[in-house]
């Protein structure tokens, strides 16, 4: 499986739910990735704009993306 996103990509995401750590919202993608947004959890339950930081490939094939809002 190839990577889809990389670091520097603007997509949009619905946060779904409040991460682990402070201030984080977590989302999903349509491929089931997971994305995890710093500053996300203002937008829990809304659709926010976000640029990718880092991208984490398992070795089951699962993608986890970091990312951070872009407004």
């Amino acid at each position: 499986m190839e990577k889809l996103y990389s670091p520097g990509d603007i997509l949009e995401v619905r946060l779904t739910q409040t991460g682990r750590t402070r201030n984080q919202g977590v989302g999903y993608l349509n491929d089931n990735a997971v994305i995890l947004v710093r500053n996300g959890e203002p937008f829990i339950n809304k659709s926010v704009e976000v640029e990718i930081t880092k991208v984490f490939q398992t070795s089951t094939q699962y993608n986890i993306i970091l990312a951070q809002p872009t407004r």
